[in-house]
This record gives structure tokens, sequence and C-alpha cells, in this order.
């Protein structure tokens, strides 16, 4: 083997991002690998609640939200001939028992852009432009090979865990034949 690591991560999105901060930050040795070198340029999260801001200050990068969001001052709700149902949700001054605004609105690939800086920052392993392979869960640690996709190389690592924060096409979920439950969600927005 390579290396030893304590916790893989993979998926550099903003979930694998956080995680990855989060979990260095505690002094453990982190490899985060993602196949993709940049972020992905459009926004697929709008909102970040108040708990997910307590998050994101323990991993110290409440800033970067701050910087890039509004406060949700409230809400309105209507019927879909859009005849007011119930009264409004106003929110302007509210803050939570976390000491936060009940939630945000964001520009993800801005804010993503800025955490992975902050991540590129730390003693954490980044690999990107590498997919992972395969993955063998044995009792005490995880195997597992990823391909450089730049020299077209096969590289093995070993960890205590392995997490998977790698979205909706999940390799990590395929790998290890996780199933998945389709809601048929079928809203287009």
């Amino acid at each position: 083997m390579n290396q030893d690591f304590d916790v893989a991560v993979i998926g550099l999105g903003p979930a694998g991002s956080l995680t990855a901060l989060l979990l260095e930050s505690y002094g453990l040795k982190v490899i985060a690998i993602d196949r993709d070198q940049d972020i992905y340029s459009l926004p697929r999260a709008v909102t970040i609640s108040d708990q997910g801001l307590r998050i994101a200050q323990t991993a110290s990068i409440e800033d970067i939200y701050l910087s890039n969001s509004t406060e949700l001052g409230g809400a309105g709700f209507v019927d879909k001939d859009l005849e007011i149902i119930g009264g409004a949700l106003d929110l302007k001054g509210v803050v939570t028992s976390n000491g936060w605004m009940p939630s945000r609105m964001f520009h993800q690939p801005l804010t993503d852009k800025a955490i992975r800086e902050k991540l590129q920052k730390t003693t954490a392993t980044i690999l990107l432009e590498h997919e992972l392979i395969d993955i063998e869960d044995e009792t005490t640690h995880v195997n597992f090979s990823i391909r450089d996709l730049k020299n077209k190389s096969d590289l093995q690592f070993t960890s205590r865990y392995l997490i998977g924060s790698d979205g909706g096409s999940s390799t990590v979920r395929k790998l290890l034949e996780i199933p998945q439950e389709d809601l048929n969600y079928n809203r287009d927005w």
C-alpha cells in the first residue's frame, strides 16, 4: 500500500469538502478525492440553515457563507392559482438557539470554490482528477483503488474509514451495492 489514512473522502462537492475540513481540523489524516479538476459550475443547493451555519462555524468557514449569501427574511405561501394561503412567515431579526438566522440564500459555485481553496491550504491530501475504482471493506480498515485520470495509472491506499460524498450517481454506493430508493419526484424545479 502507498500510504495509510484515517479517513478517505470520496467526492469534493460542498458536503465532501466540509467533511474533509472538519476531520482534518480534528487532527485526522485525510485523503480527499474527486474525479473533476474544477468544482461544478451550476448551483444545486441555494440555502443554508442555522444548523448548517453552526457546522460551517465549527469548520471556520462561516465567513464564506456570510460573504456570499443573503438572509432569508420570510416566506409567503400560495396555492396553484397563486391565491394566498395562510399567513406570511416573517423571519427578519430572528436568531435561533444555534446563534444564527434561520436561513440564508447563497450561490453554490462561489461558495464551493472558496471552501475548496480553504481545504487546499490544509494538511489533507487532495487528489483531483482521480476516480475511485474499487473498495474492499476489511475488518479494521478499507482498501481502495483509484485511477489517476491524467496519467491513466492506478493507485492503492488504505484508510480506517471511507466516506462517500460523491453525489447522486455515487460510485461508492454502486461499488458497495447500496440500494437507492427513487421516490418519483415529479417536479422540474
